[in-house]
């Protein structure tokens, strides 16, 4: 066999291994992470297409479910749902196995009870390379995939700019804090300066960073609120910014 296509079939192997972990490492944090490498047209909120009618069918399900919550409820439940595992994603990539996939062609599944829930993966080489290097390729990435996310759910929807920086701003920072657990010697507040700069977040809302007195671990004061206490069956959560 040439030379070549020994490299090549080296290559595809070593990417299939890293695959598998990725995926694994996903499914070992929760089961709604359950990756594949298939087609993306197969999957409901796809990036390229025209995606509408499951952008509908979500909001829809939490309007039916939960119709005393609201429009602002409906808004934020319906838009931290599609942005949750894209950026869980990222941050297993980027410090599970130091590989980040082609996040701006993520496409999502339609789950249970209004939760979107599993994705699919383009064959794209993982990228790799320092931790810094890893978080602005996720960035840009997430970037790229959240803008055309967005701009097809405003066409129905009015999503603000400053209410989807707010949100993903305190889910940046929750997972973080999650993540800290695991990774002892990387700072929280560091690693949230990274994040936000390759997301062109505001640097003032790292202000909801503290450290707990006690444990002198980091937590987050969100600045956004996820609209839960507006259910019959809801409350303001710990960290709520209307929790006083």
């Amino acid at each position: 066999m040439p030379e070549e296509l020994m490299s090549l079939d080296r290559d595809a192997d070593i990417q299939a291994v890293n695959y598998a972990k990725f995926f694994q490492t996903a499914l070992s944090i929760t089961p709604l992470l359950k990756g594949v490498l298939e087609s993306p047209e197969k999957a409901p909120f796809n990036p390229q297409l025209n995606n509408q009618v499951a952008m509908t069918q979500l909001y829809d399900y939490w309007k039916n479910a939960h119709p005393e919550a609201g429009a602002a409820y409906w808004l934020t439940r319906g838009w931290t749902m599609l942005i949750w595992q894209p950026l869980y994603l990222a941050f297993i990539g980027a410090y599970g196995i130091q590989g980040v996939p082609k996040l701006s062609l993520v496409a999502q599944f339609q789950g249970r009870d209004g939760i979107v829930a599993g994705f699919t993966l383009t064959k794209d080489c993982l990228f790799t390379g320092e931790l810094q290097a890893l978080i602005n390729y996720a960035g840009s990435e997430l970037t790229s995939l959240f803008t055309a996310l967005r701009e097809q759910f405003s066409q129905q929807y009015r999503l603000r700019p400053g209410f989807v920086a707010h949100l993903l701003a305190d889910s940046v920072l929750i997972n973080l804090i999650a993540f800290q657990q695991l990774r002892t010697d990387l700072d929280v507040y560091q690693q949230a300066k990274l994040w936000f700069s390759a997301l062109e977040l505001p640097d003032k809302h790292l202000s909801a960073l503290y450290k707990e007195p006690e444990s002198n671990l980091w937590s987050v004061k969100r600045i956004s609120c996820c609209m839960h206490y507006r259910r019959d069956d809801g409350e303001l959560c710990a960290n709520c910014p209307k929790n006083k």
